[in-house]
């Protein structure tokens, strides 16, 4: 049993674990990198409210407080709606999934494009843009 623990012991030290303690990630490796999709959920119909999907998926190393910006616009960049979302905290590898709706005017039905923008909620920085907006058909 003896030479159990010290050979664990030997482990711990020999890998650069210093058994009992946790240091934190230096924020110089912080990765913070997410995933975005953006749908229209069933059962919207023509001429009324558009229900879009939003799903946001955290790839990052660490956990960080965001704020995350859907916005709506037409093809020529003219903006249709913005729904903020202030102080949504991701873990690594956690997924945030939100319904919204929104009511656009008779002149902004047809293709409009959504992008998802996400913030890092203390400092304003931004984290990560969909690289491409989302199509999506409103009748």
């Amino acid at each position: 049993m003896r030479t159990l623990a010290v050979t664990l012991g030997f482990l711990a030290l020999a890998s650069g674990c210093v058994v009992g303690e946790a240091s934190a990630l230096p924020e110089e490796l912080a990765v913070y990198d997410f995933t975005a999709t953006v749908a229209p959920a069933a059962g919207n119909k023509a001429g009324g409210a558009v229900q879009v999907s939003l799903e946001v998926m955290s790839r990052s190393n660490l956990s960080v407080e965001t704020d995350v910006v859907l916005k709506v616009n037409k093809p020529d960049g003219t903006p249709v709606a913005e729904r903020h979302f202030g102080g949504v905290l991701f873990h690594p590898e956690e997924i945030w999934v939100l319904v919204e709706r929104f009511l656009p005017g008779a002149s902004d039905r047809g293709e409009l494009h959504c992008e998802v923008i996400v913030y890092a909620h203390d400092t304003g920085e931004e984290l990560w843009r969909s690289p491409a907006p989302t199509p999506l058909l409103v009748q």
